[in-house]
């Protein structure tokens, strides 16, 4: 019984903040808080600036990596 209290515990405190953070979206959205424009605009950054960066700040990483594993 301590070992599924211990794994209850771990998996609530690990998804916990998921469900806070969707929560406080759904209620923010209720009330209005970010409007279309911030939400296009969030969007576009996202979409054409953070995604690329991401991907392309991770692709040296991998290659750097690969290489390092075949030594």
């Amino acid at each position: 019984m301590a070992g599924f209290l211990a794994t209850f515990g771990f998996s609530r405190s690990a998804t916990a903040p998921t469900f806070v953070i969707l929560a406080l979206g759904v209620l923010l959205r209720r009330v209005g808080v970010p409007g279309d424009g911030f939400i296009d605009g969030g969007s576009k950054l996202v979409f054409t600036i953070a995604l690329p960066g991401s991907i392309l700040g991770v692709a040296p990483r991998i290659t750097i990596l690969r290489s390092l594993q075949s030594m």
